[in-house]
């Protein structure tokens, strides 16, 4: 099972409704194992039907007829072991298919969100993102089994109906009608189920993103006093939940009942008729044998039925929400032809703000999400997108775009694993470029150098250690800590154009001092901008941006004579 790095995004037929879609690019990836599925399924449960069959007829041909038992036993001996073979191979078939059907899921759903970029979090809640990823993608799995189960059981009761018919046509008639009238007896539950089964989506994304929020949140919360207040938030929401909960666990419950209940009626009543004939003669005691073996091993292929269509409709919830956001289109065009050159300047189109290339420029503002927003714009994160010597960056292609400029995020985090892996992202940088990235964000100290030496510079020549195991979003690790290794991580991009937001802002003044030092010889003759109201990055800064009521541009001494300025840093 091997999937191709560069598989696109399924490409949904606007005329389908986002059900058939959805189901429909799943069920066409694999259609040659889903049809291998059901041709299994069908000799496992089929063969399985013709057991009490052969049963009976050993036991009213062969008495009596050695020769002819013989010839029956062996036959049922056949039968068992094509009943061994073929399950252990469709067995085998339904985990393939079913991890293929999730692993795709989840490939479309990363390459989505790559896709999107920066746009995922702010279009999808952390919660909607979550349910899709985890229990929407194994709805699918489940359901692309439970297709050759189905398969299979309709074959087997077709068998069974059609022997049924060869030996009392009353008694098959019987069972032909009853089933299909329990299954449409069911149909209100199942689509209660549906609606209660969205509803409960809803509310695991809502909780999901609750939850995200407060723990992100929880130091800033409870020194604002808010913590029992988000709290109180997440109480109402699981009580919510646990509403829809027991909605759908009480259709599930019916739907569980049901498997046992209405094929045990059936089997009563049929049972009971066939022994009524039986006496009185109508049919043989072979005949009734088979019946009742018909019956007990129908048991089993009309709770999958009922399991399936159980999971047809979880799967129609999931099918919407993965449509929903497979088809969402980034906002900023991702394709563009202009070849990409590092020359002129680069101006953010609302503000005015110009930054001259191959200089460190510190950028202030009156408002930190003003200036956020400013090198969003600068590195084509949001529209309008920052220009280029008067080339629209959309006019470029975003790889050229990524490859040339990056951006470190204040409220970009570390992802849980090998440390090395997150600071040597594309796996090309040397020793030496690590240390000098990590020496330069003054976090050496965190990966096991003496702390002692972190004012030495160069850095000394000792050993460290970069293979550190990270837990979720760097935990375990301090704020100020976290921010250095973001730092470093960013450092070691090397791109021409960094854009940096507010990257100092939980480090002590001694470790700012550090960083400023050494970043502006790390980034000497390549484009650095700082969006910081820190004196000492100002300090170091070839030019200052301030953009106040207006935009004033200079060193950090000659703006520290404007007013609005002075206050701005002062704060």
């Amino acid at each position: 099972m091997t999937y191709s790095a560069a598989e696109p995004l399924p490409n949904f037929a606007p005329a389908h409704g986002p059900v058939r879609a959805v189901f429909g690019w799943l069920l066409d990836a694999q259609r040659y194992r889903i049809l291998l599925l059901v041709f299994l399924y069908c000799l496992f449960f089929g063969a399985q039907i013709l057991v009490p069959y052969l049963v009976g007829q050993a036991l009213q041909s062969g008495i009596g007829d050695g020769r002819e038992l013989t010839r029956w036993v062996m036959t049922l001996v056949g039968v068992i072991a094509v009943v061994t073979i073929s399950g252990y191979g469709a067995w085998t078939v339904l985990e393939l298919a079913r991890m293929d059907g999730i692993i795709r899921t989840e490939r479309a759903i990363l390459q989505q969100i790559m896709r999107l970029g920066g746009e995922t979090g702010r279009r999808f809640s952390t919660g909607d993102i979550v349910s899709i990823t985890s229990a929407d993608a194994v709805t699918f799995g489940y359901l692309i089994a439970y297709i050759g189960l189905l398969g299979g059981s309709l074959f087997s009761y077709g068998v069974a109906v059609t022997l049924l018919i060869m030996q009392s046509a009353d008694l098959a008639l019987t069972v032909l009608l009853g089933m299909p009238i329990m299954l449409l007896c069911l149909r209100p539950t199942f689509r209660s189920l549906e609606r209660q089964k969205s509803a409960q989506r809803e509310r695991i994304a809502t909780a999901n993103t609750l939850a995200g929020d407060t723990v992100t949140g929880l130091r800033v919360l409870r020194g604002l006093g808010g913590e029992e207040y988000f709290a109180s938030r997440y109480r109402t929401a699981s009580r919510d939940l646990q509403r829809e909960g027991e909605a759908v666990a009480r259709s599930r419950a019916v739907l569980e009942g049901a498997q046992v209940l209405l094929p045990g009626i059936l089997l009563l009543v049929v049972v009971l008729w066939s022994t009524h004939k039986a006496v009185a003669g109508e049919i043989s005691p072979g005949v009734f044998i088979a019946f009742f073996g018909y019956l007990t091993l129908l048991v089993r292929p009309l709770r999958t039925t009922i399991m399936g269509i159980n999971h047809f409709a979880h799967a129609r919830v999931a099918a919407r929400r993965i449509h929903g956001f497979l088809t969402a289109q980034p906002t900023i065009e991702t394709r563009g032809t202009r070849p990409f050159r590092y020359q002129g300047e680069l101006r953010d189109p609302e503000s005015g703000i110009t930054i001259a290339l191959g200089r460190f420029t510190a950028m202030v503002d009156e408002s930190p999400e003003r200036a956020t927003a400013v090198l969003d714009r600068l590195a084509r994160h949001t529209e309008p997108a920052g220009r280029l010597a008067g080339v629209p960056l959309t006019e470029f292609s975003m790889e050229q775009v990524r490859a040339h400029i990056h951006l470190l995020h204040h409220d970009a985090h570390l992802f849980s694993g090998d440390l090395h892996e997150q600071l040597d992202v594309d796996g090309r940088r040397s020793a030496d470029e690590i240390v000098r990235a990590l020496h330069t964000a003054s976090a050496l100290d965190i990966v096991g150098l003496d702390p002692s030496h972190i004012d030495l510079d160069p850095p000394p020549d000792q050993p460290y250690e970069t293979h550190m195991t990270l837990g979720e979003r760097g935990r375990g690790l301090s704020g100020g800590q976290l921010q250095r290794l973001l730092l470093a991580r960013a450092l070691l991009a090397d791109s021409d154009i960094l854009l940096l937001d507010r990257p100092t802002t939980a480090v002590d003044a001694r470790t700012e001092a550090r960083i400023t030092a050494r970043l502006a010889r790390h980034r000497a003759g390549r484009t650095t901008v700082v969006a910081t109201s820190s004196p000492q990055l100002l300090a170091s800064a070839d030019e200052v941006v301030f953009h106040g009521g207006e935009v004033l541009r200079g060193t950090h001494a000659e703006l520290l004579r404007h007013r609005p300025y002075r206050d701005c840093v002062k704060r």
